[in-house]
C-alpha cells in the first residue's frame, strides 16, 4: 500500500494510496462494460426542448467564425472567477488561447492541508472544428465540471478557433501538438493529481494523435484517462465526403452548408474543404497527400498506451460510419483504446439528446476508478458491485 493523503473536496474527506491508486485502475474495456448498463433514452435532434440551446450554440458558432467576433464573444461570455485566461505556445510557437478554473485551497485550514486541498484531478477540454472554449456548450460543461466535480479545468482553443491565433488549422497534425502544450501549460500552472482528456471532432483526433506521438517517445500524454467523442479516422476520406454532394441525407446537406458557411465567416474563400486542405498543406510546405497521413487517426490508435475510449454513432452526418470503420479496423488487435459505437448521437449530440445519460457516463468513466478527489460516481449506482 502507498503513502495515504487525505483529501477534502465539496462533499468528503477522502484517503487514497497516492503510489498504488492506478495499479488498481479497471481496463477500458471493463470500464465499457459496466457503463453500457447505464440507461439511454435519447430524444431527436429537433426535439422542442433541444430548440433553445440548439440556437444560442448555432449564435455561439456564428460569432467565434470571425476573428474579431471571436473576442468579443470571449468578452461576453466570459467566465466567472476565480477562471483566468491564459496564453501559451504551441510546439511550433503559435500562440493560443485557453480558460483556466484552479480550485483554490480551502481558507483558514494551515499551509499543510491547504497544499493538500489544491492537489486534484484535472480535465483538458479541447472543442472540435469551428467550436471554441466560449461555445455555450464547452462553456457549460466545463462550468458543471469545476463546480460539481472539484476538477481543475483547462479549456483551450486549437489553432485557427477562437482566440488562438487564426492560421491554417492542419485538422489533426498541428493541432495535435496544441493538445501536447496544452497539457504541458496545464500541469505548469496546477498542481494536478491525475490529469485527463475529453475531446470532441477534430479536438478528438487531435487528442488521439497526440497520445499516439508522446507514446512514440516511450512516455504517456496523460496518467489519467482519454475521452475522444466523434473523431475522424481518414482525413482524406472526411474531406472529400464534406466537399462533395452525392445523394445523403437532409442532416448532412445542413451539416454541409452550415460548415462552409463557418468557412467563409472565419476569411478563407475556399469552395470546400479540398481547397482548404490543398491550401493548409502548402502553408506547411508538405504535399497534402502527407498532411492526410499525418493528420489521420487511424495510422496512430493502435499506438496509444493511455487509457482511451472513442465514441461514434452510426447516425454521424459529419463522420459516417465507413470512416468509424477504418478505426473499427486499426484498433482490431488492441485491447485499449476501446471503440463504442451507438445507434444514436449524431455528431457531438450525446448531452443534448440525453443529458443525464452523457454525465453519468463521464463521471462513471473519468472518476469510478480513480483516487482523486472522489467519491465515485460508482457508489450511487446500482450495478457498482455487478
Amino acid at each position: 500500500m502507498g503513502r495515504l493523503k487525505t483529501r477534502r473536496t465539496h462533499q468528503y474527506v477522502v484517503a487514497f494510496p497516492v503510489e498504488s491508486a492506478q495499479k488498481h485502475w479497471m481496463s477500458t474495456r471493463e470500464l465499457l462494460n459496466r457503463i453500457q448498463s447505464i440507461p439511454e433514452n435519447p430524444r431527436g435532434v429537433v426535439h422542442p426542448k433541444n430548440w433553445a440551446t440548439a440556437a444560442k450554440s448555432v449564435r455561439d458558432y456564428l460569432l467565434q467564425a470571425p476573428p474579431w467576433a471571436a473576442r468579443v464573444g470571449s468578452f461576453l461570455n466570459r467566465y466567472p472567477s476565480p477562471f483566468e485566461k491564459v496564453t501559451f505556445k504551441s510546439l511550433d510557437g503559435t500562440r493560443l488561447s485557453a480558460w483556466l478554473g484552479r480550485q483554490e485551497p480551502s481558507p483558514g485550514k494551515g499551509r499543510r492541508r491547504g497544499r493538500s486541498v489544491e492537489l486534484r484531478e484535472g480535465i483538458l477540454i479541447v472543442p472540435g472544428m469551428f467550436s471554441s472554449k466560449d461555445n455555450i456548450l464547452q462553456r457549460a460543461r466545463v462550468l458543471k465540471i469545476f463546480r460539481d466535480w472539484g476538477y481543475h479545468v483547462f479549456a483551450m482553443d486549437l489553432r485557427g478557433f477562437g482566440e488562438s491565433k487564426r492560421i491554417h488549422n492542419t485538422a489533426g497534425w498541428r493541432e495535435a501538438e496544441d493538445v501536447i502544450a496544452a497539457v504541458r501549460e496545464f500541469r505548469k500552472r496546477v498542481p494536478i493529481g491525475v490529469l485527463h482528456i475529453y475531446s470532441e471532432s477534430l479536438g478528438a483526433t487531435a487528442a488521439l494523435i497526440a497520445a499516439a506521438r508522446v507514446a512514440r517517445q516511450g512516455e504517456k500524454l496523460i496518467d489519467g484517462r482519454l475521452l475522444a467523442v466523434s473523431p475522424y479516422a481518414d482525413l482524406e476520406f472526411v474531406t472529400k465526403y464534406l466537399s462533395t454532394q452525392p445523394v445523403k441525407s437532409r442532416e448532412f446537406y445542413m451539416v454541409q452548408w452550415f460548415f462552409l458557411r463557418l468557412l467563409h465567416l472565419g476569411g478563407h474563400n475556399y469552395k470546400d474543404f479540398i481547397e482548404y486542405t490543398d491550401a493548409a498543406a502548402k502553408a506547411e510546405g508538405i504535399p497534402v497527400s502527407d498532411l492526410y497521413q499525418l493528420s489521420s487517426a487511424k495510422n496512430f490508435v493502435a499506438e496509444i498506451n493511455v487509457p482511451t475510449l472513442i465514441l461514434h454513432s452510426y447516425d454521424d452526418p459529419v463522420v459516417p460510419a465507413q470512416d468509424a470503420d477504418e478505426l473499427e479496423r486499426a484498433l482490431a488487435h488492441s485491447t485499449d483504446p476501446v471503440l463504442w459505437r451507438l445507434t444514436w448521437g449524431s455528431h457531438c449530440l450525446y448531452e443534448l439528446m440525453d443529458p443525464d445519460w452523457f454525465w453519468s457516463v463521464l463521471r462513471f468513466y473519468f472518476d469510478f476508478a480513480c483516487p482523486l478527489p472522489g467519491p465515485a460516481l460508482g457508489k450511487d449506482l446500482a450495478f457498482h458491485e455487478a
